[in-house]
């Protein structure tokens, strides 16, 4: 995992469980050994299902030391709240 951060190199990532699991180790360190609080920005988060599903498997993951900031744009919104509204 340090070695991917380091290379920048996240091609082998094949599914969420994998990219979630990246996302908490890297914010376990970061709270460990940095005494920081990882935040994870989505900007221009919208309406589509696969968008909203992906959200939801981020907050039910319950990343540590960790602040989710999810952006959306105006028509997001409104596609998203005739979906879902658990996200809102």
């Amino acid at each position: 995992m340090i070695r991917s951060v380091v290379t920048n190199s996240f091609e082998n990532i094949q599914n969420l469980e994998e990219l979630l699991g990246m996302i908490s180790a890297i914010s376990k360190f970061t709270h460990r050994f940095l005494g920081k609080i990882t935040l994870l920005e989505i900007d221009e988060f919208d309406g589509n299902k696969d968008s909203i599903e992906f959200v939801k498997g981020m907050i039910n993951s319950h990343i540590p030391a960790c602040t989710l900031l999810l952006i959306s744009t105006p028509s997001g919104i409104c596609r998203s709240t005739k979906h879902q509204s658990i996200c809102f």
